[in-house]
């Protein structure tokens, strides 16, 4: 069967929470059931000028004003719980909440500290961060974000994509460039990541004068002394590997690195177990069996995807748990259907 669009379901959940319908159906979807709910974000910003941003508006998950809202929503209507609590309850150390929802943000931007941190302190909603920690307290971006920005301002040529080159001309609008951005970056998830490395490393070579350092600040990762405040501020830190590396385009030695160095690293600066990764990219195709048991080996307890769906407590898949997505253009009322029927809404 089809999975109804996007604009499908959000017409639906929307007419669901503005007719009141939500509690009277909430039963039918758990019948018995409790689920786990876990959702994703990745950055808290002001919405900017999208004619002029130059990295990927997608990452944008809710502005501050947003986030606010549903924070406050969810600490009302739910029962938020800690990443660390899912892990007590996994070892039978922790009875779950009538209705909980875990608060995760992926790779470790500054403005997690900025803009989220205060927001979740102040609606008393506990949260995990999964940062690549080879970035932190780095001026280098994330790769998807270095691809990103090239697609936008490089003056012109070509860059691979998925069906041949990719052309860019100089008179192209802001958004012709996103709609290649977004086929080079589906390219770059099929190669292997020392490949996609160097291939952006030699990109930025051949486009070193279309490079502005005042741009790169936008998407600068958390410091070290963000991490730690956060820390003591009690948001949990987990694995987002080093260098946000996508673990099926790894060798054996390099998916060894990877989680090793990141969860000592994490550890090492945080004087706290890291025990939790969350799978760059995250879709199906990001990691393996083979993949989920080598994490399990390097001490991981949990192990989080990007894919939609709920995590029913009674028979959690501990290193494949799912995740709602929260992105910038989804409504209040679609927000509500989502929290309280997400199998229902993927």
């Amino acid at each position: 069967m089809m999975r109804p669009s996007f604009l499908s379901r959000e017409r639906i959940g929307s007419r669901l929470a503005q007719g009141g319908m939500l509690p009277l159906l909430r039963p039918l979807h758990d019948r018995m059931r409790k689920p786990v709910l876990v959702l994703a974000y990745h950055r808290v910003l002001p919405a900017p000028d999208a004619e002029s941003y130059p990295f990927d508006l997608g990452l944008i998950s809710a502005s501050p004003e947003e986030f606010d809202w549903q924070m406050k929503w969810v600490s009302q209507e739910f029962d938020p719980i800690s990443l660390s609590d899912v892990g007590r309850y996994v070892r039978g150390r922790f009875k779950l909440p009538r209705r909980p929802v875990v608060v995760t943000f992926d790779d470790g931007y500054a403005d997690n500290h900025d803009h989220a941190l205060p927001i979740l302190q102040r609606h008393g909603v506990p949260a995990t961060v999964f940062t690549a920690v080879g970035h932190i307290g780095t001026d280098n971006l994330m790769w998807h974000d270095w691809a990103a920005y090239l697609a936008v301002r490089a003056r012109s040529g070509e860059l691979p994509g998925l069906n041949g080159p990719q052309a860019l001309g100089e008179s192209d609008t802001i958004a012709a460039r996103r709609k290649v951005a977004h086929r080079f970056l589906s390219y770059l998830k099929t190669r292997p990541h020392t490949e996609l490395l160097s291939t952006l490393a030699d990109l930025r070579r051949q486009h070193a004068d279309a490079i502005r350092p005042d741009e790169l600040a936008l998407s600068r990762p958390l410091t070290w002394d963000q991490v730690r405040h956060m820390s003591a501020s009690g948001v949990e830190f987990g694995s987002h590997t080093t260098t946000h590396a996508i673990l099926s385009r790894l060798d054996a030695q390099g998916l060894s690195e990877e989680l090793v160095q990141s969860k000592a690293t994490l550890e090492r600066e945080l004087q706290v177990p890291c025990d939790t990764i969350a799978y760059p990219v995250g879709r199906t195709f990001a990691y393996t069996p083979k993949i989920l048991a080598e994490v399990g080996l390097t001490g991981y307890r949990l192990g989080l995807a990007y894919n939609p769906g709920i995590n029913w407590g009674h028979a959690l898949d501990v290193f494949a748990l799912q995740r709602q997505a929260v992105e910038s253009h989804i409504n209040r009322n679609y927000f509500r259907a989502m929290l309280n029927l997400p199998g229902w809404f993927q």
